[in-house]
């Protein structure tokens, strides 16, 4: 079973591929998403499919908007750490 995915500056991961991920990751514990140029509602559609998630990595991924960060709040409730280095 697919627990980690690795997706780390993969530069052209679409919307569509993180709903791939989501849809088909319900296990999924821990993923990297560093670099990657997405936004929020992408991010959280995404988020709201992987209840499991305990690791989530997103930083570099200057796309993000900080201030909106705490939409994501709800979908983060089992979330055991969170890397947000290197975001403005």
């Amino acid at each position: 079973t697919l627990r980690s995915v690795d997706l780390g500056r993969l530069f052209r991961l679409t919307d569509h591929t993180m709903e791939i991920v989501a849809t088909h990751g319900k296990v999924i514990v821990e993923l990297n998403l560093d670099g990657c140029m997405f936004f929020i509602p992408a991010l959280r559609s995404c988020l709201q499919k992987l209840p499991s998630l305990k690791k989530l990595v997103i930083s570099r991924c200057f796309m993000l908007d900080c201030r909106q960060l705490p939409r994501l709040a709800d979908c983060l409730q089992n979330l055991r750490v969170l890397d947000l280095s290197n975001l403005d």
